[in-house]
Protein backbone atom coordinates (compact mmCIF):
# COMPACT_ATOMS: atom_id res chain seq x y z
CA UNK A 1 0.00 0.00 0.00
CA UNK A 2 2.61 2.61 -0.11
CA UNK A 3 3.79 1.94 -2.95
CA UNK A 4 0.49 3.24 -3.97
CA UNK A 5 -0.06 5.93 -1.74
CA UNK A 6 2.93 7.35 -2.69
CA UNK A 7 3.21 6.59 -6.57
CA UNK A 8 4.51 4.10 -8.47
CA UNK A 9 8.14 5.42 -8.60
CA UNK A 10 9.57 2.51 -10.96
CA UNK A 11 8.87 0.08 -13.16
CA UNK A 12 9.90 -2.19 -10.71
CA UNK A 13 7.58 -1.23 -7.88
CA UNK A 14 5.42 -1.49 -10.43
CA UNK A 15 5.58 -4.91 -11.22
CA UNK A 16 6.13 -6.07 -7.74
CA UNK A 17 2.71 -4.60 -7.59
CA UNK A 18 1.30 -6.56 -10.62
CA UNK A 19 3.13 -10.00 -9.58
CA UNK A 20 0.69 -9.61 -5.64
CA UNK A 21 -2.51 -8.50 -7.54
CA UNK A 22 -2.03 -11.78 -9.65
CA UNK A 23 -1.30 -13.83 -6.95
CA UNK A 24 -4.49 -12.32 -5.00
CA UNK A 25 -6.78 -12.52 -7.42
CA UNK A 26 -5.89 -16.02 -8.12
CA UNK A 27 -6.37 -17.05 -4.65
CA UNK A 28 -10.05 -14.96 -5.00
CA UNK A 29 -8.73 -12.65 -2.09
CA UNK A 30 -9.12 -9.50 -4.09
CA UNK A 31 -12.06 -8.84 -7.09
CA UNK A 32 -11.02 -8.29 -10.63
CA UNK A 33 -12.47 -4.80 -9.79
CA UNK A 34 -10.29 -3.92 -6.62
CA UNK A 35 -7.32 -5.20 -8.72
CA UNK A 36 -7.75 -2.95 -11.73
CA UNK A 37 -8.80 -0.31 -9.98
CA UNK A 38 -5.25 0.23 -7.87
CA UNK A 39 -3.46 -1.02 -11.29
CA UNK A 40 -4.93 1.73 -13.99
CA UNK A 41 -3.92 4.48 -12.22
CA UNK A 42 -0.50 3.69 -10.66
CA UNK A 43 0.69 1.91 -14.08
CA UNK A 44 4.05 4.39 -14.96
CA UNK A 45 3.33 6.56 -18.85
CA UNK A 46 3.85 4.33 -21.62
CA UNK A 47 5.18 1.47 -19.76
CA UNK A 48 5.84 -2.23 -21.11
CA UNK A 49 4.53 -4.58 -18.94
CA UNK A 50 6.53 -7.86 -19.45
CA UNK A 51 4.78 -10.34 -21.44
CA UNK A 52 4.97 -12.93 -19.11
CA UNK A 53 3.18 -10.39 -16.24
CA UNK A 54 0.26 -8.88 -18.54
CA UNK A 55 -0.56 -12.60 -19.54
CA UNK A 56 -1.03 -13.82 -16.00
CA UNK A 57 -2.98 -10.53 -14.88
CA UNK A 58 -5.21 -11.09 -17.93
CA UNK A 59 -5.77 -14.61 -17.48
CA UNK A 60 -5.82 -14.17 -14.20
CA UNK A 61 -8.72 -11.27 -14.91
CA UNK A 62 -10.63 -13.39 -17.57
CA UNK A 63 -11.25 -16.12 -15.53
CA UNK A 64 -12.91 -14.19 -12.88
CA UNK A 65 -15.47 -12.92 -15.58
CA UNK A 66 -16.14 -15.88 -16.83
CA UNK A 67 -16.64 -17.34 -13.48
CA UNK A 68 -18.88 -14.46 -12.59
CA UNK A 69 -21.08 -14.86 -16.04
CA UNK A 70 -18.82 -12.99 -18.53
CA UNK A 71 -19.40 -9.39 -17.23
CA UNK A 72 -16.53 -7.00 -16.27
CA UNK A 73 -16.66 -4.21 -13.94
CA UNK A 74 -16.01 -0.90 -14.89
CA UNK A 75 -12.51 -0.81 -14.04
CA UNK A 76 -11.67 -4.36 -15.52
CA UNK A 77 -13.27 -3.49 -18.57
CA UNK A 78 -11.01 0.07 -18.35
CA UNK A 79 -7.67 -1.93 -17.46
CA UNK A 80 -7.95 -5.67 -19.65
CA UNK A 81 -7.84 -3.27 -23.51
CA UNK A 82 -4.45 -2.02 -21.80
CA UNK A 83 -2.73 -5.49 -21.34
CA UNK A 84 -4.02 -6.93 -24.23
CA UNK A 85 -2.40 -4.16 -26.05
CA UNK A 86 1.35 -5.55 -24.59
CA UNK A 87 -0.08 -8.48 -26.00
CA UNK A 88 -0.85 -7.86 -29.86
CA UNK A 89 -3.98 -8.65 -31.93
CA UNK A 90 -3.74 -12.26 -32.56
CA UNK A 91 -2.40 -13.90 -29.34
CA UNK A 92 -4.67 -16.72 -27.27
CA UNK A 93 -6.13 -14.05 -24.44
CA UNK A 94 -6.80 -11.71 -26.96
CA UNK A 95 -9.15 -13.99 -28.62
CA UNK A 96 -10.30 -15.04 -25.32
CA UNK A 97 -11.50 -11.39 -24.72
CA UNK A 98 -13.34 -11.10 -27.68
CA UNK A 99 -14.99 -14.30 -27.48
CA UNK A 100 -16.51 -13.47 -23.99
CA UNK A 101 -17.44 -10.44 -25.27
CA UNK A 102 -15.22 -7.67 -23.06
CA UNK A 103 -12.90 -6.60 -26.14
CA UNK A 104 -14.67 -5.21 -29.61
CA UNK A 105 -12.57 -5.48 -32.62
CA UNK A 106 -9.98 -3.31 -33.23
CA UNK A 107 -9.15 -2.40 -29.48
Amino acid sequence: MAVLERGVATLEDYLGLATALIVDLQRDLVTPERASTLMLPAMPKDVNIPAAIAEEMCSALLDRIEDGGGMPDAASARFLPVLLQQLGPHHGLVERARALGVLLDGA
